[in-house]
């Protein structure tokens, strides 16, 4: 089963208020060979027998985090039009949640983010590619400080409920449902790609999961 298929099979379970052919729509616009780079979206390579490997797709500069951010984008364009709506995306960064962002809302019509990342403590690809983009609606801050003092920020922006409704203001870090829900796709197709025939489950068997993660200025040694 395609990738953008089996998106729309799981989403369409959660998902009531969008039309299916809507929401087909979407996920067929999100994952495309031109957008990611395969056919396949998510590529597996056998590493040796028993032992496949799922690396990122490679195409521009998918990490983990654009399987669902990339959906996210075309769900807020789709969402803020059709209620005639503007959103203001207030989010922080070490790297990876900002950079993956602001390529799924660059250009979105009804969308500006705003993505606060530690001043000097970003590797230089990450930076380079966040403070590159030139799309009038993407927005750098730089914090002098650490990653905890962009979130903080975060935090009291959230927490004040008539500030957040009047700006109109959302985040898509982790905590956000659809970026949940859309991710949630990733695992099901890694587990249905080595198999000839697709059987319907409603949840994935899962003895071990083991994740390796990079090592930035941010984080303690």
């Amino acid at each position: 089963m395609p990738y953008a298929e089996l998106a729309f099979e799981i989403l369409s379970h959660f998902i009531d208020d969008i039309p299916a052919h809507d929401l087909r729509g979407l996920v067929e616009k999100t994952y495309t060979p031109e957008v990611f780079g395969s056919p396949e979206i998510t590529p597996l390579k056998t590493l040796q027998p028993g032992c496949i490997c799922r690396p990122c797709p490679t195409a521009r500069r998918w990490p983990f985090k654009d399987m669902a951010m990339q959906l996210l984008g075309n769900l807020f364009e789709y969402e803020l039009g059709r209620r005639g709506e503007t959103l203001n995306i207030l989010g922080a960064t070490s790297g990876d949640t900002g950079s993956a962002a602001e390529y799924a809302m660059r250009g979105k019509h009804g969308v500006n983010v705003f993505m606060l990342s530690p001043q000097g403590r970003m590797s230089p690809f990450q930076q380079a590619q966040m403070f590159s983009l030139q799309d009038p609606n993407i927005h750098n801050i730089a914090i002098q400080g650490v990653f905890d003092d962009c979130q903080d920020i975060v935090k009291a922006v959230s927490n004040d409920l008539e500030f957040k409704r009047r700006h109109r203001i959302g985040t898509v870090n982790s905590i956000n449902w659809a970026r949940l829900l859309a991710q949630v796709v990733y695992y099901f197709a890694g587990y249905f790609r080595p198999r000839k025939a697709m059987k319907r489950r409603s949840a994935l068997p899962c003895l071990r999961a083991t994740s390796a993660t990079s090592a930035p200025a941010t984080w303690p040694a």
